[in-house]
């Protein structure tokens, strides 16, 4: 969701001299290696982890094509081995390794979590917490209850994660099993009507099936508007740097919606079939709203933004609201649900890497088999090449037929420019990355812009002797890039505004600046209300970056 920067106007000084219409000399050679990880786990017939591996043990392939692999690695445990390259000459190229940061977002579906399960799921969450989360780890708590909320940003405090998660289990939910209790409630009532009107059955069928055509539309919507929150929270941690695993708890990823509540409509006219006479299809009227699409971009967006999604089903019978029921829900519904949703959240764990724990009420092991996926896995790296920006079929194979690899169906190549940005984006949530070249950055006087919103003036420095320059003739010469964002604490974030500005100085000049900064001013069009304007700078040359984030709003 970009909606929140509606424009940015920069304003530079007038301190250096501008040539924006020059390239920079080509006094250095300089390309980007771009790098593509991805995280494999291996498993024997019986399902058990297997460590040990080597390099030559495994193949990738982008595309169908094999790759050679310029890095290799093993976590096991909890300690990660020595990386092993794949060719000397590009491993040179590489910055040495270190280890990597955990980012563990608890995803719960609040609006399809029965209130009798909400207990059972919380409280594994918080047996996973104690259990599971290492020293250095990373956590955030997200719900979807027909929006996006966010109540708990990247945490390293255990006993902080532990009481946002005991808060959050008080929360309400089970907004699904009231918009199916409504739903049958309307069908058992068009069935009691063609009970007191024989004669027109068909006409009661037919509205029965509205009423479930529209509670499909209704899921459709539901199901859509959540795809929406994936990708926004993806793009929220896209810039975090480190290895990044989403549990998703729901029962609702339908891929037709509201198939059980056609079949609910057949179940409850049955003893009208000889009127009747032919049945509607379930599965005909909930796959014109079919999901498959918006599933796709859910997998699409995870693995552009780096992320592991492990879902786990926490639906099932419904036992404890058969009381609520006038016609009792039959054993082929639920199964047409769980199907429905659990083949789903499949595709997508698998898509991304992660694993489907469906069909089981013990969440506990669930997440415990979830937990060994954080301590054991090897990572893969080659080189991507060309300037396609499509998503780029990844496949990895064990060389042992016996063994069967887990792994993420897809990388996205992303320029320097593009990673750039996603950290801007991250930063107004997240822990900001540093600010290695020392920028500063205040906020003026907000003023009102038209209704509803705000122009925010943003005064940002840059040290003289943080921006490179090299010789080009009788001048030097250098830049740098701006990068600037704004978000608020609903999830909702821009797209980020980005201007190079080339600097081409005399030695005169630059002698002339005797250390004082670049400074440039912007003025940043945003909503009203209380949010935060994310600003990164980047030296051209060096590729040196500065972060800062500042709130503003009134």
């Amino acid at each position: 969701m970009r909606p929140f920067l509606l424009a940015a106007t920069l304003l530079y000084s007038t301190a250096m001299t501008q040539v924006s219409a020059q390239e920079l000399p080509a006094l250095i050679e300089s390309y980007e290696l771009r790098i593509a990880n991805v995280d494999v786990v291996v498993t024997d017939k019986k399902g058990n982890r297997v460590t040990g591996l080597t390099r030559d043990d495994f193949s990738i392939y982008e595309n169908g094509v094999l790759q050679e692999l310029t890095n290799f690695s093993e976590m096991r445990s909890g300690a990660q081995t020595v990386p092993v390259p794949a060719s000397t000459a590009i491993a040179a190229e590489l910055p040495a390794a270190a280890p990597q940061t955990r980012f563990v977002i608890l995803f719960i579906d609040l609006y399809s979590l029965h209130p009798f399960r909400r207990n059972e799921v919380f409280g594994a969450f918080e047996r996973f917490i104690d259990r599971s989360v290492r020293s250095g780890d990373r956590i955030m708590l997200a719900t979807w209850n027909r929006s996006l909320k966010v109540p708990l940003r990247f945490t390293d405090d255990v006993s902080v994660a532990r009481s946002s998660l005991a808060t959050l289990s008080k929360a309400v939910s089970g907004g699904l099993a009231l918009d199916e209790l409504v739903a049958r409630r309307q069908i058992e009532s068009h069935f009691q009507n063609a009970e007191t009107e024989p004669r027109k059955v068909r006409e009661h069928y037919s509205s029965a099936w509205s009423t479930a055509t529209f509670f499909s539309a209704q899921q459709r919507t539901q199901s859509r508007n959540l795809s929406a929150a994936f990708s926004n929270l993806a793009s929220t941690v896209a810039g975090v740097n480190g290895k990044k695993v989403m549990l998703f708890a729901s029962d609702n990823l339908p891929q037709n919606p509201g198939v059980g509540m056609f079949q609910y409509v057949n179940e409850t006219f049955q003893r009208f079939a000889a009127q009747i006479g032919k049945f509607h299809f379930p599965q005909v009227s909930a796959g014109l709203n079919s999901q498959t699409q918006a599933q796709a971009d859910i997998a699409a967006a995870a693995n552009a933004g780096g992320i592991t999604i492990h879902s786990i089903y926490v639906g099932g019978t419904n036992d404890e609201s058969a009381s609520d029921r006038r016609q009792p829900v039959s054993q082929i519904i639920e199964h047409m649900n769980f199907v429905d949703s659990a083949s789903s959240m499949q595709l997508v764990s698998s898509d991304t890497g992660g694993q489907g724990l469906l069909g089981s009420r013990n969440f506990d092991r669930a997440l415990q088999t979830i937990a060994l996926d954080l301590d054991n896995f090897y990572s893969l790296g080659y080189r991507m090449t060309g300037d396609d920006r499509r998503r780029r079929r990844v496949e990895v194979k064990p060389r042992n037929p016996g063994l069967t690899a887990r792994f993420r169906k897809s990388v996205a190549l992303k320029s320097l420019e593009d990673e750039f940005a996603d950290r801007v984006v991250s930063n107004i949530y997240h822990p900001p990355a540093d600010n290695k070249i020392r920028i500063e950055a205040t906020i003026g006087v907000p003023q009102r812009r038209g209704r509803g919103k705000l122009s925010v003036p943003v005064n940002v420095t840059i040290p003289s002797d943080q921006v490179t320059l090299l010789p080009d003739g009788d001048h030097l010469t250098g830049g740098f890039q701006v990068f600037i964002g704004a978000g608020d604490a609903s999830g909702l974030f821009s797209e980020v505004a980005r201007k190079e500005q080339r600097v081409r100085l005399t030695a005169t000049q630059k002698s002339a600046l005797n250390g004082a900064p670049y400074t440039f001013s912007v003025d940043v069009i945003v909503r009203k209300g209380p949010g935060l304007i994310s600003i990164g700078v980047v030296d051209l040359l060096t590729k040196e970056a500065g972060y800062l984030v500042r709130k503003t709003g009134i």
